[in-house]
């Protein structure tokens, strides 16, 4: 298993995970509009997106209202979960990318600077039937 953070390439191997698969759902609490516009740029896999969307993370400015556009755009259908913390790129079946960070340029690395927190991400093949349950019922 390889670990992959924000200041070196979680943003290009998340990147490449979604381009790999032919229909990904995205579960992630914050999500920042130009982060998720960049990542999904040359792909069409992402079918759904699961997010937290509480009233204080929208106030607080963690999470975008506009992406609500965006996925009516691109065809994504989006789904409000205020129970989620994870962070998963899942392609629907035996994969999944598992990350800390939320969707944010920052946190996935693609603008990183000094600031950034640091976070990482991986990739977990052969999930049970158990595991792709749990994620299909969020």
């Amino acid at each position: 298993m390889e670990l992959y953070n924000n200041k070196e390439n979680l943003f290009v191997r998340l990147k490449k995970f979604l381009e790999e698969c032919s229909v990904a759902t995205i579960i992630a609490p914050y999500i920042k509009k130009d982060a998720l516009q960049t990542l999904l740029e040359n792909t069409q896999s992402c079918k759904q997106i699961v997010v937290r969307w509480e009233f204080k993370d929208v106030l607080a400015g963690v999470s975008d209202l506009d992406i609500f556009e965006l996925c009516q755009e691109k065809r994504i259908v989006l789904y409000w979960n205020r129970r989620i913390h994870l962070k998963v790129y899942w392609d629907g079946s035996e994969s999944v990318f598992i990350t800390s960070a939320n969707i944010s340029k920052r946190a996935i690395g693609f603008k990183f600077d000094e600031t950034c927190n640091h976070e990482v991400g991986t990739i977990v093949r052969d999930l049970s039937i158990n595991d792709r349950i749990y994620f299909k019922e969020m």
